[in-house]
């Protein structure tokens, strides 16, 4: 038998923020390089539960990587975060006639997560009868009635929407 020695040599991609976050992808390096842009309020998204929608124990993120605090779990949340940003394939910005909800959401949640009073709940659509149409939303006080409006947009009219919930209680009745 004839041994070989063989030697690799790659490079290892880690956030200045974050440094336990690290890849050999050079397209995940961009994303973690754009979060080290936004240092540290994407990193506090994505590690802690203040924000509902996007936090460390959102129902959006897969199971395995969600409440994980492994290197490889918060990457898995960082990537999902940073998709859930971006408009579409084709860059189209959405109107709240039109949209993608879950881009207005991202979106919002990186512009308002250090407003005074930012937290997040659970939002359902009642039709007068039945709960229809929810998700898990950011919100500050100030930002209430914005977010309702999307989010009676994003339920649309399949439904007639009577009044919006969040964790449980009535926030908005319809006029």
């Amino acid at each position: 038998m004839k041994t070989t020695p063989y030697t690799e040599t790659y490079n290892i991609y880690s956030s200045d923020v974050c440094p336990e976050v690290q890849t050999r992808d050079e397209k995940i390096a961009e994303i973690i390089r754009w979060a080290d842009s936004f240092a540290p309020v994407v990193w506090k998204i994505i590690t802690s539960n203040k924000s509902q929608a996007f936090g460390k124990n959102s129902s959006l993120y897969v199971g395995w990587s969600q409440g994980s605090d492994s290197s490889r779990a918060i990457l898995e949340r960082l990537v999902t975060f940073y998709r859930n940003l971006q408009a579409d394939e084709f860059g189209k910005t959405y109107s709240i006639d039109s949209y993608n909800m879950h881009v207005w959401s991202a979106n919002f949640t990186l512009e308002h997560f250090e407003d005074k009073g930012f937290t997040g709940g659970f939002f359902k659509q009642w039709d007068g009868k039945y709960d229809r149409g929810c998700a898990f939303l950011d919100f500050t006080p100030d930002t209430l009635p914005t977010v309702i409006e999307h989010f009676v947009a994003w339920c649309g009219s399949t439904f007639e929407t009577k009044a919006v919930k969040v964790d449980k209680q009535i926030v908005w009745t319809a006029p």
